[in-house]
């Protein structure tokens, strides 16, 4: 059984609030993935601020392979 499902917002060309929603419909928590460089948009932080989402994965390597701990941080702020 699947407990929880994240996605890579930036690949989804969908309405992000109805897709959270569809996946805590199936019975699993909702995780968002951002990429090292990702900016916290409004589509973000709407998602964050409504309890859309129950998890957030910041990934610490870029694709460079290169491990940026104070872009992690300043995302996470």
């Amino acid at each position: 059984m699947i407990f929880s499902y994240h996605f890579l917002i930036f690949l989804l060309k969908v309405n992000h609030e109805e897709f959270c929603r569809e996946i805590r419909e199936a019975g699993m928590k909702v995780g968002i993935a951002l990429k090292p460089k990702t900016e916290i948009d409004d589509r973000i932080r709407k998602l964050i601020e409504s309890h859309a989402v129950d998890h957030i994965l910041v990934m610490t390597v870029g694709m460079d392979n290169f491990v940026n701990f104070d872009l992690q941080m300043t995302i996470i702020q």
